[in-house]
């Protein structure tokens, strides 16, 4: 493939610059909704924390909807804390009343977030012959395609991993059995636990993780194509009234500021057909049209009762016992399909929508997103790789010293819903 010299090793350095800067960049539907706990620099590079911050508590989260928190001085081990936003509860204290002693602990509580490796191999030379008239500058380019396609698989893997984390509790790098490299029996899924159905209501909660997955494909098995058990105006009502219930705080994108709805295609084509959205996007519209999305035809953001409602293709649904593509390998409830960014688009009939307030997901980020090379069957074979180590983990409060009753279970989630709705993956004319 001809010689790898000093200015072809200067620019595989300025690639892996280019892959740092592109780890957070434009992640489909989500890149809005990250908050970066270090912040910034040069708009391009996440921060990492300061040696010691998430020891010594004097982080505090960001408020949006995925709290990412890079630490490029984590000293190894699965886990990093993350501070992730939680409401003031206790009483005040009134008049001249002694305060002392009466101070509630700071609510920003630190989660322990668990991360995991990720890489991406690709094969870009099988034979050393076929490729042996290249010179330089074409090396150069098959490194830069090489580089560009490993940057769009990870935007892709990145734009799953929030919904495995909200819907079963983490991304699928820490899910993965342990022959993948995961973390096999040791971590198991765990449905959310605000997880409500359309026309049926809440999933009854069990401490016993697999009654409560029984329990949540129960209530999903309840949905049926009576109008109750469809998404509709009344759904994204009842969700706003069911966050306020919990506790959640909002959230703010840009200059919008409240809770963040997260719905499939289907689920839009069913709310586009509801009297009551049509009434209000009437009412919104200039004489021209212009201020309705009916209208002017863009329908992946809406403005609709005090929320903002984002509408993703790949946002999947549920399987459960008994339905085709069901595989109890997988589950009491399979969410999505097995391999997502090869399928990124579910069958089910069965779809569910994400309420999101502040600090939903908690992202931990040890290292950024890297480029590598190997060489092997005396240099005639080569490839090139990704590498990051990040983990997504839903945001639920678990008992971690035995302060609520007792260590290790689960207290509660202030930060997100999911409720199921049927909604038919090939709409009916």
């Amino acid at each position: 493939m001809g010689l790898i010299n000093d200015k072809l090793k200067a620019y595989r350095a300025i690639l892996k610059q280019e892959m740092k800067a592109a780890h957070w960049y434009q992640i489909p539907v989500w890149a809005p909704m990250i908050g970066h706990i270090g912040g910034m620099q040069d708009g391009k590079y996440p921060r990492s924390v300061p040696f010691g911050a998430t020891k010594s508590r004097t982080l505090k989260p960001t408020f949006k909807p995925i709290e990412v928190l890079t630490d490029f001085f984590h000293q190894g081990g699965w886990e990093m804390d993350i501070p992730i936003a939680y409401p003031l509860t206790d009483d005040p204290v009134y008049g001249d009343n002694p305060k002392l002693g009466k101070e509630e602990k700071r609510k920003w509580a630190y989660n322990s977030a668990i991360i995991n490796a990720v890489w991406k191999p690709v094969l870009t030379r099988d034979g050393i012959m076929g490729e042996h008239a290249l010179n330089a500058k074409l090396v150069a380019q098959i490194m830069e395609n090489a580089k560009e396609d490993l940057i769009d698989y990870n935007r892709r893997w990145q734009a799953y991993a929030p919904y495995d984390a909200l819907y079963r509790g983490y991304s699928q790098n820490i899910l993965a059995s342990k022959a993948d490299g995961g973390f096999g029996h040791v971590l198991v899924q765990k449905s959310h636990p605000n997880f409500y159905v359309a026309g049926f209501g809440q999933a009854v909660w069990s401490d016993d993780a697999a009654t409560y997955e029984t329990n949540v494909a129960a209530a999903l098995d309840t949905l049926t194509s009576t109008d109750t058990d469809k998404f509709s105006a009344k759904t994204i009502r009842m969700g706003n009234l069911l966050a306020a219930r919990h506790r959640m705080q909002p959230t703010k994108i840009g200059q919008y500021e409240g809770y963040v709805w997260v719905i499939n295609d289907a689920q839009a084509y069913q709310l586009y057909e509801d009297d009551e959205f049509q009434k209000m996007h009437i009412a919104l519209i200039t004489k021209e049209g212009e201020g309705s999305a009916l209208f002017h035809g863009k329908v992946e953001v809406h403005l609709f009762q005090g929320s903002i409602i984002i509408v993703d293709l790949n946002n999947p649904g549920v399987w459960t016992s008994g339905e085709t593509d069901y595989s109890a390998a997988r589950g009491t409830v399979n969410y999505g399909n097995l391999s997502p960014i090869k399928n990124p688009v579910m069958s089910s009939d069965r779809k569910l929508a994400l309420v999101l307030g502040a600090s939903a997901v908690m992202c931990g980020h040890a290292q950024s997103l890297g480029f590598e090379k190997e060489d092997w069957d005396y240099k005639s074979k080569k490839s090139e790789a990704s590498y990051t180590i990040v983990g997504y983990n839903r945001s639920d409060i678990r008992d971690h010293d035995g302060f609520f009753g007792t260590a290790g279970n689960f207290k509660e989630n202030v930060s997100s819903i999911t409720i199921g709705t049927f909604s038919p993956n090939t709409p009916s004319w």
